[in-house]
């Protein structure tokens, strides 16, 4: 792999601005002394110092050029918690992915970042590389993907030796190194199970996404101590498929099946899809099943009249937890590493009504 002719000018003023040497507010060297200290070129200075600035690290100034960036004091003046040196946190997000979900995670990491006075960086999953000693001092881990274990995924792999602390979001770690809060899914599906048994609810329809080698998901376990045999029937919906791709299959499954007395999301992606296809088939919000899904799918009530029944996660909460814990890890490692379980809570709403709480 080529080396980046200013890489060493960017790990040497990551390192003073973390260190303090470059405090909040300083002024960098100018573009030409950086060019004959580091032996590039002006543009591969410019060029060096625009990365920096994309991590909201460092700004510049017309007539005055480039200063380290304070954090926003009217957001953190009032935090008497505020310690003096800068901190950086990373968060893997892709908003695109998943928008509601991320959307939340984005606005928790931000707000507790804030109130701290605490840098945060948000980089593409996409480009790893970018991941790199002093790049920042924790990371918020959201894009695990089908990775289980520390060993298997190369981001995570990596951190040990970049001196960065992680902590992953709803997927349990048994390694010692790596923290997690998280909600757990197995009890939240039996949980959801029971709620609609409870309802007097015998049958359901099970909607899950069919991936190559599909085994059988931590929810789909908690849903079966309760739902099993006849009493279950599932639709599989393919992975990874557009909005319209899943209303056709719903629309599908109405037409060479009974409509259900309940169904059952595996996944809120699912959600949206489905009320479409209760309008095409002429499912009126009076006559719909019941619905629940497992992720929160509050967003939808601008859009849809059917009601639902969802699992709200305490996301913003799990976010604060995340970023206290990894400025307390950086200045001390000896802190315990944070593996810590939350309670998501089974909640209703009639879109585009009041939600109430169950």
């Amino acid at each position: 792999m080529r080396k980046l002719s200013y890489g060493k000018m960017c790990e040497e003023l990551l390192g003073q601005i973390r260190s303090g040497l470059l405090a909040p507010g300083a002024s960098l060297p100018s573009e030409n002394q950086l060019a004959l200290k580091y032996s590039i070129c002006r543009s591969s200075v410019r060029t060096g110092l625009a990365s920096l600035e994309q991590e909201n690290l460092i700004g510049r100034q017309a007539g005055k050029g480039w200063f380290v960036r304070i954090p926003d004091p009217s957001l953190s003046v009032a935090d008497s918690t505020i310690s003096s040196r800068l901190y950086t946190i990373a968060a893997d997000l892709d908003l695109v992915a998943a928008p509601w979900y991320h959307q939340i995670l984005f606005n928790g990491i931000r707000n507790a970042c804030n109130a701290l006075g605490i840098r945060q960086v948000f980089y593409d999953t996409k480009n790893q590389n970018s991941m790199r000693k002093g790049f920042c001092d924790g990371l918020i881990c959201a894009q695990t993907g089908q990775y289980r274990g520390m060993q298997e995924n190369p981001l995570l792999a990596r951190l040990p030796e970049l001196r960065i602390h992680p902590v992953v979001v709803n997927r349990f770690y048994e390694n010692p190194k790596i923290g997690y809060v998280s909600c757990d899914y197995l009890l939240e599906a039996q949980t959801s199970a029971e709620f609609l048994k409870g309802k007097n609810i015998d049958k359901i329809c099970y909607v899950r996404a069919d991936e190559p080698g599909h085994a059988f998901s931590v929810r789909e376990q908690g849903v079966l101590r309760f739902y099993s045999g006849s009493k279950i029937r599932y639709c599989n919906q393919p992975y990874g498929r557009s909005n319209e791709e899943y209303a056709v299959r719903f629309l599908q499954f109405f037409r060479e099946n009974q409509i259900p007395d309940a169904i059952y999301l595996e996944n809120g992606s699912f959600a949206s899809p489905l009320f479409r296809a209760f309008q095409k088939s002429g499912i009126t919000p009076e006559s719909a099943p019941v619905v629940f899904c497992f992720d929160d799918i509050s967003y939808l009530k601008e859009f849809y009249d059917y009601s639902a029944y969802y699992l709200e996660m305490p996301l913003e909460a799990m976010m604060k937890d995340a970023v206290q814990y990894l400025m307390k890890k950086t200045d001390d490692l000896s802190t315990p590493v944070l593996k810590r379980l939350y309670r998501a809570e089974i909640k209703g709403c009639n879109t585009k009504q009041t939600e109430f709480a169950i």
